[in-house]
């Protein structure tokens, strides 16, 4: 898609810390948090939350449209959205172009490639008609490339307002990236789901903390 090959073009163009060499993850995290607030203040139909320490955001001391190269990937980001179907995966390939080299930052992370993420989807065919609502729950999210093409399945058979999704990752990024690329679907797509959560922390050893979260009116 040539939308996500200029959203990784706009991210490479983000300076890192001055002094030091351009490293990718700090350009992926200066853009996502930026963008997650940014659209976070849109007013849409969802209520939606968001704690930027759960999240490890860094003080954003200026708004984002005052950052050129930050506004820019923004710009570009909302391009692929809008371009492509509601709910598609558009940060996981973000992030295994410029991050998937590094090894998950000693995580154990693997992104899923699209193919399986579609197969994953033709063969969910579980729901329940007239039911009050259908639930998704990912411990693992990633970039949330696995919770996207749920949600988009369960589309096919109900409303948005009807879906719940409860995810996470012990990566604070990932979670981040997960929560913008919903709350982004959620909002420019016009189709708000029923109830988000995603969490960050390591639940084998731990507690997770909610560091997104929204809710329709309409949920059941």
């Amino acid at each position: 898609m040539s939308e996500v090959t200029a959203l990784v073009k706009a991210i490479r163009a983000i300076p890192s810390t001055p002094g030091k060499p351009w490293n990718p993850r700090v350009a992926v995290e200066t853009f996502v948090q930026h963008a997650l607030m940014s659209i976070w203040r849109i007013q849409v139909d969802a209520k939606a939350c968001l704690d930027p320490k759960v999240l490890a955001f860094v003080p954003l001391q200026q708004n984002a449209e005052a950052v050129p190269e930050v506004a820019a990937a923004i710009t570009a980001y909302l391009n692929a959205v809008t371009a492509s179907r509601p709910f598609e995966d558009v940060l996981g390939r973000v992030h295994a172009e410029l991050l998937a080299r590094r090894g998950g930052e000693g995580l154990g992370q693997f992104f899923i490639p699209g193919d399986l993420l579609n197969l994953a989807q033709a063969l969910d065919t579980r729901h329940r008609p007239g039911g009050s609502g259908v639930k998704f729950y990912d411990s693992c999210c990633g970039a949330g490339s696995l919770a996207l093409a749920a949600i988009r399945g369960r589309l096919k058979h109900t409303t948005s307002e009807k879906i719940l999704v409860l995810a996470g990752d012990i990566d604070p990024l990932c979670a981040a990236m997960t929560a913008l690329q919903i709350h982004a679907n959620q909002t420019f797509h016009l189709l708000p789901l029923g109830a988000v959560k995603v969490t960050v922390g390591n639940e084998l050893v731990g507690e997770r903390h909610p560091g997104y979260w929204s809710h329709s009116c309409n949920y059941e």
